[in-house]
């Protein structure tokens, strides 16, 4: 059995639908041949070109083996589209000439209702050294339509004319990838292997893995509530809005080195933004569902980077509204583990709770008499909670608990306060935060001095409602 690759790391897991391209060679000893006198003394011609020879050759959607920031428990595929559903290859020689293209039906392998996540087929192919690209659920059409340009036609290959690897490397993908419809196309994958050597001398083994070119988001949905609560739509923030490349590449260029390792390399004038998803079927979440057996739903998304202020971290917006209320809430949930990047083929697994409660944050600024205006930035609608203060002075952060149901604020007395780890490297802080009490019928603020040193420090929040604990990390900016 297949699997897909898996590792739990705290709230939010990363899981791999990971297939880096690694060429298994299963047979590389030459097995000399011949007369002495076919050669001269010392000749050391070992591939002769152009001698046709029958290959072994497998295509694979599969986890490879190799330990990365994304391994753990394996998992199967969920949706047939997202395993092989068709495929072509092209070989192209040292001299760049396309010697050889073969569809899975010309494999003599069937296609329609047989998707797979590996297979093995064989065929005949000039010995030689090759460069092999492998598209998988992408036919030739559809390949020189979504890499069209401004100055060319798309991508094609043909038997005997000659290609350029430097134009294939950066290759743009235009054909729309984010919020992908799994239930009526496959998940169109690409591979490559370099300097293949198929010899005459011995049966050649050779095996190419493909990489889906979107990453799969997961949300599992629990309500602890003792109402049933509806997920009307999401959004993700931030999303790579334009183009990607045809293959997974890195600062070297086509690689599959970086796949949950490291950032992919984005394309020149790459943008992000938010990706909302509107529910045309809400996502019910009955009363009491727990995480053990949460509701399921998934969003594919191109590869993207975060360069946020809140140390690059994803943020997941939902529209919710409850039985019992007759307002729509934005919920906000930041992604703790995954910061930075998400590559293509990744698979993100993140547990939601709905909540009765929202809890936010905002904070209060008393600069100096006589200093500068103060520049305060509460980026709080994308969930961030990052305030930007433009000189030093005293602030409060006073967090808000409002109860979804009735759309009111939470009494003081029904909820309380506590500060977690504070970092602050650049030493913006002239008195650490604490939490102050300032009245009976007023709620707790965290207050603290900002010094005259610029840079970036954490506050992390928790607000306890009743059993029930809502953490919020606050980014506090002296700029």
């Amino acid at each position: 059995m297949k699997h897909f690759n898996s590792k739990h790391t705290g709230n939010v897991k990363r899981k791999n639908i990971h297939i880096a391209g690694i060429l298994h060679t299963m047979a590389l000893m030459l097995i000399a041949s011949g007369c002495a006198g076919d050669r001269e003394p010392g000749d050391k011609k070992d591939l002769e070109e152009g001698i046709p020879t029958e290959v072994s050759f497998s295509i694979s959607s599969r986890f490879n083996g190799i330990d990365t920031r994304a391994d753990g428990t394996a998992a199967d595929p969920e949706n047939d589209n997202e395993m092989i559903n068709d495929w072509f290859m092209v070989f192209a020689d040292r001299n760049n000439v396309v010697r050889k293209v073969i569809t899975r039906s010309e494999a003599g392998i069937k296609t329609e209702g047989n998707p797979v996540e590996e297979e093995t087929f064989r065929f005949i192919l000039p010995s030689g050294t090759y460069s092999v690209y492998a598209f998988a659920n992408i036919s030739k059409e559809e390949l020189k339509s979504a890499t069209k340009g401004a100055t060319d036609d798309g991508l094609s290959f043909t038997e005997g004319i000659g290609i350029t690897q430097a134009d294939i490397d950066g290759k743009t993908w235009t054909t729309e990838l984010n919020n992908w419809d799994i239930e009526s196309k496959p998940i169109p994958m690409s591979g490559f292997l370099k300097d293949i050597q198929v010899k005459t001398t011995i049966e050649e083994t050779f095996s190419i893995e493909v990489v889906r070119m979107v990453a799969k988001v997961q949300l599992l949905f629990s309500n602890p509530t003792a109402t049933d609560i509806t997920v009307k739509g999401i959004s993700l923030d931030p999303v790579t809005s334009s183009g990607v490349s045809l293959f997974p590449r890195n600062s070297s260029g086509i690689s599959y080195t970086h796949l949950g390792e490291s950032p992919y390399t984005a394309l020149s004038g790459a943008t992000y933004g938010v990706l909302s998803v509107d529910y045309t079927t809400p996502v019910e979440v009955a009363a009491g569902t727990t995480q053990e057996s949460p509701v399921k739903k998934s969003v594919y998304i191109k590869e993207s980077l975060s360069t946020k202020e809140n140390d690059g971290a994803f943020t997941v917006g939902l529209t919710v509204s409850h039985a019992d209320g007759i307002q729509e809430h934005q919920q906000y949930n930041i992604t703790k583990d995954i910061r930075g990047y998400i590559n293509r083929n990744d698979w993100i697994v993140i547990p939601v709770t709905l909540s009765q409660y929202d809890v936010s944050v905002e904070a209060l600024f008393y600069p100096p008499i006589g200093g500068y205006p103060a520049v305060l930035s509460t980026v709080a609608p994308d969930g961030s909670q990052v305030f930007t203060f433009g000189t030093e002075g005293e602030f409060a952060i006073v967090p808000h608990v409002i109860d979804k149901l009735s759309g009111t604020h939470l009494a003081p007395t029904g909820y309380s306060i506590e500060l977690g780890t504070i970092t602050d490297e650049s030493g913006i802080f002239a008195k650490t935060p604490t939490v102050t009490t300032t009245s009976a019928s007023l709620p707790e603020e965290i207050t603290g001095t900002l010094s005259t040193a610029k840079g970036k420090a954490t506050v992390e929040v928790k607000v306890k409602i009743g059993t029930q604990a809502y953490i919020r990390t606050i980014y506090i900016i002296r700029s």
